[in-house]
């Protein structure tokens, strides 16, 4: 029998959910969807909506308390954020130390079900529509369909190819799951090959804005296919779709750099691409259907007795600080890292001592010596770029700990940093003006495009963005820049253990999902 393209496991545990203000839970889909079924322009709304909530997880209870949250397994990995408490969700510390990111870690297998279930949705709508009548659908809304879909499968299968190496590789035809083939891993090149050819055709197939902004656009298809080519180091490739993007004119860089991180500024011209969050009055932020972040929770100080309770369970590092302070970059550091003095646009926390922020409040809070071991007891310090102030959680979220704040995928400034390092590595393109209207921006001087440079830019520009450990990675320097890394193994994830087993074996005892090396 032929199975809509959930893997193993997750056929009876992902399901169909509206990404607008408000969701559609349906039952669990086993079957290709009917011609006649995606043919309905509502029902086919439905579905592309659906395709978009997977990469809105961060929370799903399905094996237990599991986390799914961008951050943990990217800046978490890197040496810009830890975890602070040291017994807080062992199995999501185990990102950190890596000693602990092993095969049965629930985290793990549920950024795999995450991933997949977006796979899963897209594929429901290519599939659906390639074997539809054409004539029964408007082509301008099949094509538009068709467009975001292969956007999100190659969003999804780009996550998954950078966080676990080989996978299975599903694709506009339905496979029979039984089938020991079909669920295998195939090769990186071939699953990046998928990514490219499915960006290709949405940036042919979407609109440069959308009327509901959360949607793709060929923008952000362009965008993210540079940074495919990015990762491959084709860098005649990736010059070429950044410079794409640029010659559309239609982005530009903010004039204030932390005005990307507003409430008020969502979808501004600086972004190609954001996860959408919404204010979800029902408060459901503990479940996979949630509209809300629980980004914010984790990041924020607890100012009590304000609206603002985080839990400062993750902070930005001292190295990271010096960075910025190294390169004489204050302007980003401001809108990056909260210090001690820092001055925040909130009444509510002036008239409760903490704006400015106290001299010695990290001390007594995070950085505690006598919190017997729960605490690091070093100079850590607090994230900006997710944080809310009390009025603005009042105003425009549901409750204490949730936010609405969207999270940014991919900006212009980082196409531009695409492009310069792309030419630095050999491309053709004016790399250096790109470089510099970075630099510039953020108040710093031109200086020659060097790869050295070029690192340290795209660590400072996206600083706590989700980019610096799989930047670290495909540099080559993890294995110098993050504690405890081992190279060989760190690069990539286990595949779930329960995954492995699931999937069975073949006739000669090997199991049919490989493990990657060191697990």
């Amino acid at each position: 029998m032929k199975l809509k393209i959930y893997l193993i496991s997750a056929i009876s545990l992902l399901f169909v959910s509206s990404c607008g203000d408000d969701f559609l839970d349906q039952e669990p889909i086993t079957e290709p969807l009917s011609g006649e079924f995606i043919a309905d322009e509502l029902n086919l709304s439905s579905l592309v909506a659906a395709a978009y909530q997977p990469m809105r997880w961060e929370f799903n209870p399905i094996y237990g308390d599991s986390y799914c949250m961008t951050y943990l397994y990217t800046d978490v990995r890197s040496d810009d954020v830890i975890v602070e408490n040291k017994f807080f969700q062992p199995h999501s510390h185990g990102f950190e130390n890596f000693s602990d990111q092993t095969v049965t870690n629930i985290n793990v297998r549920l950024i795999w079900t995450k991933f997949f279930t977006g796979v899963a949705n897209a594929n429901e709508i290519i599939q659906g529509l390639l074997n539809a009548d054409e004539s029964a659908l408007d082509p301008t809304i099949r094509d538009l369909a068709i467009g975001e879909a292969r956007f999100l499968r190659a969003f999804y299968y780009f996550e998954l190819v950078k966080n676990y190496g080989a996978v299975p590789l599903f694709g506009d035809n339905p496979v029979d799951l039984g089938s020991k083939d079909a669920v295998s891993r195939k090769p990186v090149e071939d699953v990046y090959a998928q990514i490219e050819s499915d960006l290709i055709e949405a940036a042919s197939l979407l609109p440069t804005t959308q009327t509901e902004q959360y949607k793709a656009t060929r923008g952000a298809a362009l965008g993210l296919l540079s940074k495919a080519y990015l990762y491959q180091e084709k860098w005649q490739a990736a010059a070429d779709a950044a410079q794409q993007v640029i010659d559309l004119g239609i982005y530009e860089l903010e004039e204030n750099y932390g005005d990307n991180w507003k409430l008020s500024n969502e979808y501004g011209k600086e972004s190609l691409f954001e996860i959408t969050y919404n204010n979800d009055n029902s408060g459901g932020s503990w479940n996979p259907t949630a509209q809300t972040s629980l980004t914010l929770q984790f990041f924020a100080p607890n100012f009590a007795p304000t609206l603002l309770a985080g839990w400062s369970y993750n902070l930005v590092t001292p190295e990271l600080l010096n960075a910025f302070i190294g390169e004489g970059d204050t302007e980003r550091l401001n809108a990056s890292i909260m210090q001690e003095g820092h001055v925040f646009d909130s009444e509510i926390l002036e008239g409760n001592g903490f704006s400015p922020v106290p001299i010695g409040f990290f001390d007594t809070w995070i950085n505690s010596v006598d919190s017997n071991g729960q605490r690091y007891g070093d100079d850590f310090y607090f994230s900006l770029k997710y944080f809310l102030t009390p009025e603005e959680i009042n105003e425009q979220t549901p409750g204490l700990q949730q936010s609405a704040l969207n999270h940014k995928v991919l900006r212009y400034a980082e196409v531009l940093l695409i492009l310069a390092e792309a030419t630095v590595n050999g491309a053709s393109g004016n790399g250096q003006a790109a470089f510099d209207m970075v630099r510039a921006r953020a108040g710093l001087g031109s200086k020659p495009l060097t790869l050295d440079a070029l690192k340290l830019e795209r660590r400072l520009e996206l600083a706590t963005e989700w980019n610096r450990f799989h930047d670290l990675v495909r540099w080559g320097d993890a294995a110098n820049e993050i504690e405890g890394f081992t190279m060989g193994r760190d690069e990539l994830l286990p595949v779930p253990l329960q995954e492995i087993l699931l999937t069975g074996t073949r006739n000669d005892g090997s199991f049919v999902l490989s493990q990657n090396r060191g697990y």
